[in-house]
């Protein structure tokens, strides 16, 4: 997140700050999300099903970015959430 731009900075925040979003993640490490493939399958597609593809494709690419940087980083050794697919908003 530090290379994004404050218009960026801004959506992230925003979509951080989704009741569901914060009720999936809070409280939780980085070790546990990079686990929750099935739990964050289920808040993209289901919970937030009413949202547009684009809000929840910017949800699951912060998620993923962030457990992709950690990988890096060498602060996990892996994660389950690469290629998870959305369901289509209707």
């Amino acid at each position: 997140m530090a290379k994004a731009n404050a218009k960026s900075k801004a959506t992230y925040r925003s979509n951080f700050a989704n009741p569901a979003v914060r009720k999936v993640l809070q409280g939780r490490s980085v070790l546990d999300v990079a686990r929750m493939d099935s739990e964050v399958k289920t808040l993209l597609n289901t919970t937030l099903e009413a949202y547009s593809d684009d809000y929840r494709g910017n949800v699951r690419r912060i998620i993923t970015g962030t457990l992709d940087e950690c990988v890096r980083r060498g602060i996990i050794p892996r994660h389950t959430l690469a290629g998870m697919e959305l369901v289509p908003a209707w």
